[in-house]
């Protein structure tokens, strides 16, 4: 029971516990190649008001809902203004539990990627400090462990913000096929810009 409570808080962490129903737009095909064979200069750029980010052709974007807003007439949350979530060969938003997928999780302006790191002992069974090399850039981050899952978190930093990139590595299924270092990760870390004013 702890373990599967840890894996629901870590999950919510990363964001992907907020799911809504809408995808890429198509933007991808079946043949595009391996998630981590090919480079994602092609793809369709998400914009959800405050940040825009490449969703690399043969991914989805599993939009995210923010459960803390203001629904609308229609009773909908509204669209995250802090989180995208692009799935590698995901044909539903459930996919983004089984398929490869990076996330992108704009911080609060008075966290850094040191203060976000210092929380890992609560939600993760393991983690290593490490950094990455992001488009010839050496970025702060950790590969982490829990439960079944493994992932490359790194930090980036856009326009005086500092947006948290999180890889699924590995699951239950075996390896992923994508990392940090992957080209359509490098693709989607190099393609974020702030779009809009962030609200925290």
């Amino acid at each position: 029971m702890k373990k599967a409570l840890r894996t629901i808080i870590a999950a919510a962490v990363i964001g992907a516990m907020a799911l809504a129903l809408a995808g890429c737009g198509g933007s991808g095909s079946g043949d595009s190649g391996s998630a981590s064979g090919k480079s994602a200069s092609a793809g369709e750029t998400i914009d959800n008001g405050v940040f825009s980010a490449v969703c690399p052709d043969g991914y989805r974007n599993i939009t995210q809902t923010d459960v803390f807003g203001e629904k609308d007439a229609d009773g909908n949350f509204p669209v995250s203004q802090e989180l995208m979530v692009f799935s590698y060969g995901a044909e539903s938003d459930y996919d983004i539990f089984s398929k490869p997928s990076v996330s992108i999780f704009l911080l609060s302006s008075s966290m850094t990627a040191e203060s976000s790191m210092s929380s890992f002992d609560i939600f993760y069974d393991s983690y290593e400090e490490t950094t990455f090399n992001v488009n010839g850039e050496d970025i702060p981050g950790a590969k982490v462990v829990n439960d079944d899952y493994t992932y490359d978190i790194g930090y980036v930093e856009k326009d005086g913000r500092v947006f948290q990139i999180t890889v699924v590595t590995s699951n239950e299924d075996g390896d992923s096929g994508i990392s940090m270092e992957s080209p359509d990760v490098q693709a989607v870390c190099d393609s974020i810009t702030i779009t809009g004013e962030p609200t925290k």
